[in-house]
């Protein structure tokens, strides 16, 4: 690759890097403005080259941080991601990234412009963890920009990201759950809510299952499609996010007999409604048999479980209520792990910490009376 340079002011210069010619044969250069002696626009050309040597692309693109931020909208995370993860992409950049840095040169974006970006989210009173995701997203995004080339670096790489206090889960104990599932007992959400607390599913997972998926002989339930809202989209059903996710749960012997108590009802209400019941073989449909929209469980069970005291409780502390209660109980967290579907024991160590002090001294009892037994042994 070539260069020259040429004097435009008194102490300004401009680089030409000549990079060929692209597909349809039209030749590509780069442009470089350098103020200052002839001899520091000598080493920034010399620069420039050596790092094309190396294998840093060089960019002939020139965009604002917003419009590059649309194609990679329109390019990537609508056809790469999930159409939740999507949303969720366009609704952080648009919110809360673009307004403060979408205005400037993808190729001129510094470190200090995202660390300015997040004072002003943190100035807003917005958490820890939403000017988190604001960063996470950006620097995905400009990660995509890097690996096309269209930028030499990622600025965001030499930013601290945001610290977000460990969240404290409130979850409810064994004897508070059953004493809400007793009372409970005459509604039409006693078997989700009985099976959300029995398997740790997530709300979309449990809505998902059909019938097809449960082997009631065998007490498992297998994980293969979850059902969530789109905006503009309404309500899907699609397979889990990760291969994790896809999972076969065994079964306590007590959920079973509320499942199979829970399909007789349901086989009695479909013959009441008659060709009005949609069929798709859901265990937990809603009321003429179409997927349920995942709010409604969720204001359910709020309205639910402040009359029985749970006040401030959520449908998802139930998650979190039978992966605390398995831990507590001994059970390995390989197997926690694999029941909630997260890709790594690393991630349900790092949510469920606050279980692992006491696993922990435990852990330590018992090593010292296994040392004790090894020592009464060799007298």
């Amino acid at each position: 690759m070539k260069g020259s340079i040429r004097k435009r002011g008194a102490s300004s210069w401009e680089l030409t890097i000549d990079l060929g010619y692209d597909a349809q044969g039209h030749r590509q250069r780069k442009f470089v403005t350098v103020r200052g002696t002839k001899k520091q626009a000598d080493a920034k050309l010399r620069e420039i080259l050596a790092e094309h040597d190396k294998g840093m692309p060089l960019s002939t693109v020139k965009m604002m941080v917003a419009e590059y931020a649309e194609q990679w909208l329109e390019n990537y995370a609508m056809v790469k991601t999930r159409p939740r993860t999507y949303q969720g992409y366009a609704y952080l950049l648009h919110k809360y990234v673009l307004p403060y840095v979408g205005h400037i040169l993808i190729t001129k974006l510094q470190p200090t412009d995202i660390e300015a970006m997040q004072d002003q989210l943190r100035k807003q009173g917005l958490s820890p963890q939403t000017v988190l995701h604001a960063y996470r997203v950006l620097k995905e995004m400009l990660g995509h920009a890097l690996s096309r080339g269209v930028i030499y670096r990622n600025p965001a790489d030499a930013v601290e990201p945001p610290r977000v206090p460990l969240k404290e889960h409130r979850v409810p104990n064994p004897k508070a759950i059953k004493r809400f599932l007793a009372l409970i007992e005459d509604s039409g959400y006693h078997a989700l809510f009985t099976f959300l607390a029995a398997s740790g599913c997530r709300r979309g997972e449990a809505l998902g299952l059909r019938w097809q998926d449960l082997n009631l002989q065998a007490g498992t339930a297998s994980i293969v499609q979850t059902v969530q809202r789109i905006t503009g989209r309404g309500v899907i059903i699609q397979p889990p996010k990760t291969k994790a996710g896809r999972r076969a749960i065994p079964l306590d012997t007590e959920t079973v007999g509320i499942l199979r108590t829970h399909r007789a009802k349901q086989m009695a209400h479909r013959l009441r409604c008659g060709d009005a019941y949609e069929d798709h073989d859901l265990v937990f449909p809603g009321p003429f048999g179409e997927p349920l929209d995942p709010d409604v469980p969720t204001h359910v069970f709020r309205r639910l479980a402040d009359r029985a005291g749970l006040k401030g409780v959520r449908l998802h502390d139930l998650r979190h209520f039978h992966a605390t209660a398995m831990l507590e109980a001994g059970v390995h967290l390989k197997v926690v792990q694999e029941r909630l579907g997260h890709s790594t024991v690393g991630v349900t160590g790092n949510i469920y910490s606050h279980v692992t002090p006491g696993l922990q001294k435990e852990a330590v009892e018992a090593f010292a009376a296994l040392m004790k037994m090894a020592a009464a042994d060799t007298t």
